[in-house]
């Protein structure tokens, strides 16, 4: 699977965000797990591929579960 990373201090969100292999014109932000490097991350994006779209795996910090509290504006830098 092809991965690219971000980190908080360099790109504005810390994140993984996987390709289709298959190709795909789209992509859905996922909060998967605790991590965006982990085993629920990595199923939720082959599902996602399944699905013809790529994926953009996003978490607060590295094993960090305070989805709750996530920047909205971490998000829309990562939209961009």
């Amino acid at each position: 699977m092809k991965k690219q990373f971000f980190e908080t201090e360099k790109d504005g969100f810390y994140g993984t965000y996987y390709k289709n292999p298959r190709g795909s014109d789209c992509a859905v932000i996922g909060l998967f797990g605790d991590d965006p490097n982990d085993f629920m991350a990595k199923c939720g994006a082959k599902w996602l591929h399944k699905n013809g779209v790529n994926t953009l795996c996003m978490s607060p910090g590295k094993k960090n579960y305070s989805h709750v509290n996530y920047l909205l504006e971490r998000i829309e830098t990562a939209v961009k």
